[in-house]
């Protein structure tokens, strides 16, 4: 049987039968060509067919499905479940195997409770606050006065304004209208100032008044300066003839010696300063300086200080 398949094929000759057959051998030419290698074509093994048809081992069922789930499922590849670990790379500047710096916020732990205010804060809060009492106290005295300067009536509501304002400002420091009215006296335009709302200059001198209220030496000094200037104005007053002027003065000096009666602490230093106060001759322990004094001004017994 093997020997009716030739070994190899030429075409060209199937060609020139195929031509002969149809009576056009000479109207076909074929190019002449190299002679070349026909292909050869091998016959299948003997007893090879059979094999295939028959196999002599059966096929189960099992053996079936567990070709196919092994057909189905995925190969694994040589990578499976490699993990490469992550490259360190050293950070920028920082030598290989060098340790890291610590930053300057490592170890910082922050306190969730709430910060209280700073006592710097608090205290310009109280300044504010401080300032605007010493306004408002301002406007309500600068309404009464001009109202007693002009000889109108002070009116109820102008009355409870004042005493509004001035216990609002002792509430927030105590003695603070007194030392208000202290500075007013020396200085009348603070009071104008502050109304306006400029309030400085009058708590500065406020200050100056609340540091001679506490000190008996300060207040000491601010006698004998008051005294002297009195004084002054007594005998300035007698020389132009102004009697009436001199008598209100000399009241008014004697208001002063009276007063020294409430403050032992500045009636005692003011003894060895007796001259500055006018008095010629020194002061007995055993004697009141408020007493001489007065008497030194003729006024004790309008006073009612009996000598």
């Amino acid at each position: 049987m093997a020997s009716d398949y030739p070994m190899y094929r030429d075409r060209d000759a199937e060609v020139r039968d195929f031509a002969d057959r149809r009576g056009l051998s000479g109207e076909i030419r074929l190019p002449d060509a190299p002679e070349r290698q026909g292909v050869e074509i091998f016959a299948p093994r003997r007893g090879y067919s059979r094999e295939v048809r028959e196999d002599p081992r059966p096929i189960s069922r099992g053996d079936q499905e567990a070709k196919a789930a092994g057909e189905r499922q995925p190969r694994r590849g040589m990578f499976d479940g490699f993990k490469p670990k992550p490259i360190e790379r050293p950070a920028p500047g920082r030598v290989q195997g060098e340790k890291p710096k610590r930053g300057m916020f490592d170890g910082l732990k922050l306190d969730a409770t709430p910060a209280t205010p700073s006592p710097a804060r608090a205290d310009r809060g109280e300044d504010r606050a401080f300032a605007r009492a010493v306004e408002r106290t301002s406007r309500s005295a600068e309404v009464v006065l001009q109202a007693r300067a002009s000889g109108a009536p002070i009116l109820e509501h102008q009355k409870v304004a004042l005493e509004r304002a001035i216990h609002a400002l002792d509430t927030l420091r105590p003695g603070a209208s007194d030392d208000m009215t202290e500075a007013m006296k020396r200085n009348p335009e603070l009071l104008r100032e502050a109304a306006a709302g400029r309030s400085g200059p009058m708590i500065e001198a406020m200050a100056r008044e609340a540091r001679v209220r506490v000190d008996p030496a300060l207040r000491a000094d601010r006698f004998v300066e008051r005294w002297q200037g009195l004084s002054a104005d007594r005998d300035r007053l007698y020389r132009a003839g102004d009697m009436s002027g001199r008598e209100k003065a000399g009241q008014e000096m004697a208001g002063m010696a009276k007063s020294l009666e409430r403050d032992p602490q500045v009636e005692s230093l003011l003894r060895g300063r007796s001259r500055e106060l006018g008095l010629e001759r020194g002061i007995n322990q055993s004697r009141e300086l408020a007493r001489e004094l007065t008497r030194d001004l003729g006024l004790g017994r309008g006073l009612g200080m009996s000598r």
